[in-house]
């Protein structure tokens, strides 16, 4: 979903990168890994989409005081 919202609030990015598929791929065909090298605004993309919205949670907030160890973690 976080992919769908960037593109369409950032049609320009969007031209972009369609613009850097075509002119690697000529259009013909999908990118593919061996395409990766000459797309470096595809992974701008992407890492932008992963910064907005993390596919998975990075950590756990701990609520309660907890003392393993003698440590306090809060």
């Amino acid at each position: 979903i976080t992919f769908y919202l960037t593109m369409a609030l950032h049609p320009e990015a969007q031209q972009k990168a369609q613009k850097a598929i075509d002119d690697v791929t000529g259009g013909t065909r999908l990118p593919n890994f061996s395409d990766r090298p000459s797309l470096p605004i595809i992974d701008c993309i992407l890492k932008e989409v992963i910064r907005w919205g993390t596919p998975l949670p990075l950590g756990k907030c701990s609520i309660l005081f907890t003392h393993p160890v003698g440590l306090i973690i809060p």
